[in-house]
């Protein structure tokens, strides 16, 4: 396979800008052009499947962003600490905060402000400072953390009967409740949302895991770990592959509700192919925009807006991604609960088609939609589902050549 990659990573609005201006002008270029447009919710894996894309066609991470990743890990610990810190407090899991002198004074001196306004070691580590010059300090402060709490943490793990986020019946049970005279109306909504809509970052255990090894003093980040890092995308960005003379223009742009606003501006162009990237694993949880409404169904919603409103004549594929993570919720959870279906004692792969289902119900127009499981982290899965995908795009080439009927 003869292909080359050009991209642009992290961009700045200027590159943005860039960007429009190439999809503009690939208007008029050749008919061995396709532009593939990639969309999805935030925390869909869209990111993910942009990194893969990167290593399939050759170009790797060089130093300086492996440097950069190495920081967001730090960031992606702290951040899963902070979730099962949480959690344990929700379900009333034991936690020690017993720091030993010298780490009381680190966790002191991470502050963003003086640290007489705190009012213990759990407020110090809440309000920690990341900084890339004090990797060692906060290193040793998260190791003890994780250590002290090893028991509490892997229970998170382990839970089988937490309430379901989705299962918007629980929260109007707990928003009639008698309210609490010791709580602001906005306090009390606040803890209603805490108690039934809290979830895990996917990489969480993963990081955990490897917490010695991301603070040790020569440590680089791996393929893996770059998979596993978490970070939103802003803005747009573009990949540019070219393969056996046809060329492809991937976008990428932000999932996050205040992300969409940008979509208008690439809709615009010319696209030939729409990717949705939709996340399984997201059916248990709430929408973290909107946290009364379940994630899955407001994935679908989006769905149904987006693609049918702008794309309903072009092909769509549906990437239902990260099925090894819905794989070990379902053995945890079931999943009938989550949607008030009598039978809990669903396969996983028949979980997945109910999933598959609602999306395919949703579809308008005359355009073709492509559905396939997908597991982004997993290099040899994405590696099988592109060929795949390659291979529709590569029809899509020919129809627009005029060498094949539609």
């Amino acid at each position: 396979m003869n292909a080359r990659l050009c991209c642009t990573y992290n961009p700045e609005s200027i590159k943005n800008l860039q960007i429009e201006k190439t999809l503009r002008q690939s208007k008029s270029s050749s008919e061995n052009t396709i532009q593939v447009l990639l969309l999805g919710s935030s925390e869909s894996g869209k990111t993910t499947i942009f990194k893969q894309l990167r290593m399939y066609y050759g170009r790797y991470f060089s130093q300086s962003e492996k440097i950069f990743f190495s920081n967001i890990i730090v960031s992606n610990m702290h951040k899963v600490l902070k979730s099962l810190v949480k959690i344990c407090e929700i379900h009333s899991l034991p936690l020690s905060w017993d720091f030993p002198p010298e780490l009381l004074v680190a966790l002191n001196s991470l502050q963003p402000v003086p640290s007489d306004q705190k009012s213990g070691p759990r407020d110090l580590f809440f309000s920690l400072q990341l900084s890339k010059q004090r990797r060692k300090e906060i290193g040793e402060v998260l190791t003890h953390l994780i250590s002290s709490n090893s028991d509490s943490f892997q229970s998170v793990f382990s839970l089988t009967h937490q309430e379901a986020p989705c299962n918007l019946t629980r929260v109007t049970e707990l928003n009639r409740a008698p309210p609490d005279p010791s709580k602001t109306p906005e306090t009390a909504h606040k803890q209603i949302c805490e108690d039934v809509c809290f979830h895990l970052p996917d990489n969480a255990e993963y990081f955990l895991s490897s917490c010695s090894r991301v603070f040790s003093e020569d440590f680089s980040p791996s393929l893996q770990d770059i998979l596993n890092t978490r970070l939103s995308t802003t803005g747009v960005e573009k990949v540019t592959v070219r393969e056996d003379n046809i060329e492809l223009g991937i976008v990428d742009v932000g999932g996050q509700r205040g992300e969409r606003k940008k979509w208008m501006r690439v809709f615009e162009n010319e696209i030939d192919v729409v990717v949705y990237v939709a996340s399984l694993a997201e059916f248990d949880q709430s929408d973290p925009e909107e946290k009364e409404r379940s994630r899955i169904l407001a994935s679908i919603e989006l769905f149904d807006e987006v693609i049918n409103s702008y794309f309903s004549q072009l092909p769509v594929i549906l990437l239902l991604n990260k099925k090894d993570v819905f794989k070990r919720k379902i053995e945890k959870k079931g999943f009938g609960k989550f949607f008030e279906i009598d039978n809990d004692d669903m396969s996983v792969q028949e979980a997945a088609d109910y999933i598959r289902a609602m999306y395919v119900e949703k579809r308008e127009g005359e355009g073709a939609l492509y559905v396939y499981d997908m597991e982004a982290i997993n290099t040899e899965v994405f590696g099988i589902v592109w060929k795949v995908v390659k291979g529709i795009l590569f029809e899509k080439n020919l129809v627009k050549s005029g060498l094949l009927n539609n």
